[in-house]
């Protein structure tokens, strides 16, 4: 009890501790404990990625999320090297009819690095019950926002009445992509990679042959796009791979959807 009165007092004073100190209360407030380490803006990057892999190994996305973020500046090379060792590449192709109009979707861009900046712990008011506090990515009045990437939200509740999900709405590899895609500082030139942010295409029946030609096409130009990118971390010094065509390829998932209103003709295979 006194642990969370004090907990919540922190929180809401958003003071800075040191990592270490606060490691001692993770096992039973995980979520308190990740809060305040997002406040310090001296905290520890191992044990920071250290945790990340933990909530990756739990399945747990709101801490993921915000654990992505408080590497400050986005530079840290073994967390990129951690994320380009679990690389999948998701490509989704909707084969439509008539003259349909796709919108493009990109992607989650990882544009706030560095966590929230705290302060100095003044007079606070110890509350009259100890608030307890989870992590969402889906918001309900009063949270706050943690960070813009997910996005991820704090929540306070009391009386054990935690209504947080921890769900993935994004897969992990999708959100790798999103980081790795990213340049800091923005000032150099990068490529903008948009097959690879978007992940999606969208194509018009054109009967089977041509429809075929152009799902090739489109797989082709993906997985370019994916050697693309890791050319280009390797020429500005960036954590990269050198994987072989049938490496890359084995990295590459593609779905194809069927969303035409007559499916007499089926999309072909190949």
């Amino acid at each position: 009890m006194v642990v969370a009165f004090l907990l919540d007092t922190l929180i809401q004073a958003k003071a800075v501790l040191p990592t270490s100190e606060l490691m001692q209360f993770y096992e039973d407030y995980p979520d308190e404990v990740l809060t305040l380490i997002a406040y310090d803006q001296n905290r520890s990057i191992d044990t920071v990625l250290s945790l990340l892999i933990r909530a990756e190994r739990e399945g747990n996305a709101p801490r993921w999320l915000l654990l992505s973020t408080l590497f400050g500046g986005g530079y840290f090379r073994p967390f990129e090297e951690h994320l380009l060792d679990g690389l999948l590449f998701y490509f989704k192709i909707e084969i439509v009819e008539g003259n349909y109009l796709p919108v493009l979707k990109p992607r989650s861009g990882w544009g706030v690095f560095g966590g929230i900046p705290g302060g100095v712990l003044g007079p606070v008011q110890w509350p009259a019950l100890p608030g307890q506090y989870c992590l969402s990515v889906s918001p309900e009045p009063g949270d706050t926002v943690m960070s813009t990437t997910g996005p991820v939200f704090l929540r306070r509740y009391v009386n054990r009445q935690n209504t947080c999900s921890s769900e993935w709405k994004t897969d992990r590899s999708e959100l790798a992509v999103g980081i790795l895609t990213t340049f800091f500082p923005s000032a150099f030139f990068w490529p903008d990679f948009p097959l690879l942010k978007g992940g999606k295409a969208t194509i018009i029946w054109q009967g089977p042959e041509k429809t075929r030609i152009t799902i090739q096409e489109a797989k082709s130009q993906f997985f370019q796009s994916c050697r693309d990118l890791l050319l280009a971390r390797q020429k500005r010094n960036m954590p990269t791979r050198s994987w072989s065509d049938a490496e890359l390829r084995s990295r590459i998932v593609v779905t194809v959807s069927d969303l035409r209103t007559d499916k007499k003709i089926p999309i072909p295979s190949n």
